[in-house]
């Protein structure tokens, strides 16, 4: 187990110790809830970010992240809809339904694609439905402050909450629409995201650019085989004609001793 997967099982531990601290009537208690789920939400951006830049990404890591990110938040909603000011009780509630029931639908959505060997990465719309959530839901707990409410950060956590609402509506509608592939029958398709096609461009590219270049040096590579042929055979002719010229120079010297010997034996003749 790496560092980005022991943050997030962290993460997981802490969910329980923010239960009790926000349900027990004790004084300060709401606040110390509230700081552990900022830590909380913390570690949900750290263990990403470490794990991509340390390249640490893992199977374990990535079933537990999710799963931590939905318990928290969800924990998180259960318990205001208790607290919560009468007031804005059933609409918050209705809110909180809606969101939860969007992470399930979504959950599901990517369980139908992995059985199609599709993987679907959250879009820019989701992300912005996370972080607005997180903020909101903090501004919340310290609104209902033991010795009475903080109007101001009761009805700034509210307005964020109406904002995440909203984003989480659009962005289910949004997912559902832009992978739509999905839900087709027949044969498994692959839905991607953009960062997966621009590194397959990239890769096409590269391809591209080796294969020109291999195209440039193979007329390189038959020009030097064929300089190596002609070098080979004008190295041949040399060594021929130096041969042949050996050959010549050695008959005449035997020319030249027989017709010596022959002179000498015609004067001893004589």
């Amino acid at each position: 187990m790496n560092l980005p997967t022991k943050i997030t099982v962290a993460r997981i531990c802490l969910i329980p110790i923010f239960v009790v601290l926000y349900l027990i009537d004790i004084i300060y208690f709401d606040i110390f809830a509230t700081v552990i789920f900022i830590i909380a939400s913390c570690t949900d951006f750290i263990d990403g970010y470490l794990a991509r830049k340390n390249n640490m990404v893992t199977n374990l890591g990535k079933f537990l992240d999710p799963i931590a990110d939905k318990m928290l938040v969800v924990f998180a909603l259960v318990l205001l809809c208790i607290k919560i000011d009468s007031d804005f009780q059933i609409a918050f509630a209705v809110m909180s339904a809606l969101i939860i029931s969007r992470e399930l639908i979504i959950s599901v959505f990517r369980q139908v694609a992995a059985t199609k060997n599709c993987v679907l990465a959250a879009d820019n719309l989701g992300k912005a439905k996370t972080v607005v959530t997180l903020i909101a839901i903090p501004l919340l707990m310290l609104g209902e402050y033991p010795f009475g409410k903080v109007y101001f950060f009761f009805y700034a956590g509210f307005a964020l909450f109406i904002v995440a609402f909203i984003l989480t509506v659009i962005s289910a509608f949004n997912y559902v629409l832009s992978n739509k592939e999905i839900l087709k029958n027949g044969k498994t398709v692959s839905v991607k995201n953009e960062s997966q096609n621009k590194s397959e461009v990239n890769e096409t590219e590269i391809s591209k650019d080796n294969e020109s270049i291999s195209k440039e040096n193979k007329p390189e590579e038959k020009e030097s085989d064929k300089n190596k042929v002609s070098k080979g055979k004008e190295k041949f002719k040399d060594k021929a004609v130096r041969f042949t010229e050996n050959c010549a120079t050695e008959k005449v010297d035997t020319e030249n001793a027989d017709n010596s010997e022959n002179n000498k034996v015609i004067e001893n003749n004589k």
